[in-house]
């Protein structure tokens, strides 16, 4: 198993200190704890064995669904009030962080940018842009293409790899 974790505990635990009490969200403030690896209102910090692994994996997979669902199914003026680039920009980082080396996140960057070009390129159709545009992104998904193609032709690259923090 690959540890995931770029930044170190006490930084996290600087960074989320305002969330941990929270009410609300996917996590209960227990379970924000023992993720940060911190005892919170005396309760004992759960160990990481499998079953908490296991459990928070099924937990972060049905909230994914449910946040699909609210995109899908809520009233537009609370999906727009919610989702926002300011909103998302933190989550992004976390998915595409740049310290890392792996080819499942170099997939999901392709995803993003082949996901863009097609809502940029599709969402507004009555806009007459240069056909010159559609070779264009053409060539950028081309370009997508070759480097995660790259990517996954080095061996070392298949799992992630963490530059420690500060170190380029």
């Amino acid at each position: 198993m690959t540890e995931r974790i770029c930044l170190t505990r006490e930084k996290l635990v600087e960074k989320y200190k305002l969330h941990l009490n929270r009410k609300g969200g996917i996590f209960t403030t227990k379970t924000r704890g023992n993720l940060l690896g911190i005892s919170v209102k005396g309760r004992k910090i759960r160990d990481q064995n499998y079953d908490f692994r296991y459990d928070l994996r099924n937990q972060v997979k049905t909230a994914l669904v449910d946040l699909e669902l609210f995109l899908e199914a809520a009233d537009v003026d609370d999906v727009d009030e919610i989702i926002t680039k300011e909103t998302l920009k933190p989550v992004v980082k976390a998915l595409l962080p740049n310290n890392v080396a792996s080819l499942m996140i170099a997939e999901i960057a392709q995803m993003f940018i082949e996901a863009s070009f097609e809502y940029l390129t599709t969402a507004y159709m009555d806009i007459n842009y240069p056909l010159l545009y559609d070779e264009i992104v053409k060539k950028a998904l081309e370009l997508s293409d070759l480097l995660v193609g790259q990517y996954a032709a080095i061996p070392y690259r298949r799992d992630s790899i963490y530059i420690k923090e500060g170190k380029k």
